[in-house]
């Protein structure tokens, strides 16, 4: 369990932290509060705890009805304007989604596609880098604060699929910061950071973004995570082996270590699920110096008929880029008679060639 004095606080109130645990306030709720709190909009002191019996219940009732409580439609242009995207916002809206995730939570299942096709890791929980006020210097680390955006439903990923999308918030940093305090912008992002009750580390950083992971680390006022925290996350270690474990990677530049959370974070839908005696070992191909055949393999037809149902194509292509492991390898196919082995998966971390058989 940590000092109080040891992480940045984005937004949190120990007090009220253990009433929306106990009334059951979710966590797209908390999130919205948290965001009028990180915007200056209201403070947690103006949070009345029978206001709360309100904000229970699903993500679709209750997340917008913190707008109205506490006044975070902003201006009255901002809502004449806002009409005429009321199709976009219904597009890109999550709580229907949070929603349909509330009920697959206690799955053992959650990182796969389910049987009646869901697969979670769609909302995105994203925030802005700011200076205080009119505050203009870049290199005071109490100069900084986070504001959180708006969720928003979008494509999934794999670390969201994982350990869910609450447990990963992307942080945009504007250029004109990166270029004016970079040192100190790698002294900010070193701190742990608190939100609703949850620890969050950084862990991968590309461009202007920033990405937090949340881990099971204990504040000093909470003696337990709180309720929200579905799953639970994992420590941090673990969070990283789980996608990119060091002990299969030891041989490897740091820089080509770290570049591979990229995958973890990029586009992708669950497929079809593998097992890995399913693998089988096939030498590579060597010119020189080169190994020709990194990061290709093959997969036969069998296989490639699943991937045809699930994702409804009208014909079979010749190769498909895809994730084994948290590796991008493409796949070619190969057409087979019987039940036949395919020929070669390459690419997965810190392993030997392998090969799908299905």
């Amino acid at each position: 369990m940590m000092s109080d004095k040891s992480v940045f606080i984005i937004a949190h109130h120990g007090y009220l932290q253990k009433y929306f645990d106990t009334k059951e306030i979710r966590y797209s709720v908390q999130w919205q509060i948290a965001r009028l709190v990180t915007i200056g909009h209201i403070t947690y002191k103006d949070i009345a705890i029978p206001d709360l019996d309100k904000l229970r219940g699903p993500n679709q009732f209750a997340a917008p009805l913190v707008d109205n409580l506490y006044g975070g439609h902003g201006n009255e242009t901002d809502e004449v304007s806002g009409a005429f995207f009321n199709r976009e916002k219904a597009a890109t809206s999550p709580w229907k989604e949070l929603d349909h995730k509330y009920e697959h939570e206690n799955s053992l299942e959650h990182f796969h596609r389910h049987s009646d096709g869901w697969y979670g890791g769609r909302v995105h929980f994203t925030a802005s880098l700011k200076l205080h006020g009119n505050v203009s210097k870049c290199s005071e680390l109490s100069n900084y604060k986070i504001v959180l955006d708006r969720p928003e439903l979008g494509s999934s990923m794999r670390l969201s699929r994982q350990f869910s999308s609450y447990a990963i918030i992307r942080v945009r940093v504007s250029r004109k910061v990166i270029n004016k305090a970079r040192s100190t912008l790698i002294t900010f992002f070193s701190q742990r950071f608190l939100l609703c009750g949850v620890i969050y580390r950084v862990f991968y950083a590309k461009d202007s973004s920033i990405f937090l992971g949340a881990t099971n680390e204990l504040f000093e006022s909470l003696p337990s995570l709180p309720r929200h925290a579905r799953p639970p996350p994992p420590t941090f270690m673990d969070f990283l082996n789980w996608h990119n474990p060091t002990r299969l990677n030891s041989s490897q530049l740091m820089a080509k270590w770290a570049s591979r959370f990229a995958l973890g974070l990029s586009n992708s839908v669950p497929g079809i699920d593998l097992d890995s005696n399913d693998f089988l070992v096939i030498d590579d191909i060597v010119a020189g110096d080169s190994i020709m055949m990194d990061g290709c393999g093959f997969i036969n037809l069998a296989a490639m008929k699943k991937m045809c149902a699930i994702f409804h194509w009208d014909t079979y292509p010749t190769a498909i880029q895809c994730r084994i492991a948290g590796a991008k390898v493409q796949k070619q196919r190969l057409i087979c008679d019987g039940n036949v082995s395919s020929r070669g998966v390459k690419g997965v971390p810190g392993e030997p060639n392998r090969l799908l058989k299905l």
